[in-house]
């Protein structure tokens, strides 16, 4: 299935009451937001997200922070460039995924399914339980580093 553009996962969103109205940005960031930003962009802060069907969505530089993400759908979505370190995922569906150039660093990913993501260039820290392909795991960057915002 073909991923709806920027604008019109972005009117999804705020349809969906995940995020308000007019507050994200007209472009999504050109590069992977850290949480000392002034501007994150499309953010979940210190949010409980559940039962999300989130899938063909195009929402590159998202910034997940604290936040609890259990029975979601990303499948076939695109969070390029996109910050998901220090969250819980719980059950969560990233089959089909772009995840390239993401920070995935300090996150707990529990009975999550990442078949056929692209995790080209994403940082992983090394000791994670993540369960990754082979193709999967050579195409992450593994980092003992912490992320910001810890």
């Amino acid at each position: 299935m073909a991923r709806l553009s920027y604008a019109d996962s972005v009117r999804r969103l705020e349809q969906d009451g995940h995020i308000e109205e007019g507050t994200a940005p007209a472009a999504p960031p050109a590069r992977r937001p850290h949480a000392d930003d002034d501007v994150l962009g499309i953010e979940f802060f210190r949010t409980r997200l559940a039962d999300a069907d989130l899938s063909n969505l195009t929402l590159p530089g998202m910034f997940f922070g604290r936040s609890e993400i259990e029975k979601c759908s990303f499948r076939n979505t695109d969070l390029r460039h996109s910050c998901l370190s220090w969250n819980d995922f719980i059950e969560v569906d990233f089959r089909g995924a772009c995840l390239v150039d993401c920070d995935l660093r300090a996150a707990l990913f529990d009975r999550c399914n990442f078949e056929g993501a692209d995790l080209q260039g994403a940082l992983v820290n090394t000791d994670s339980a993540i369960y990754l392909s082979e193709a999967q795991r050579r195409a992450v960057i593994w980092s003992d580093e912490e992320p910001a915002g810890g």
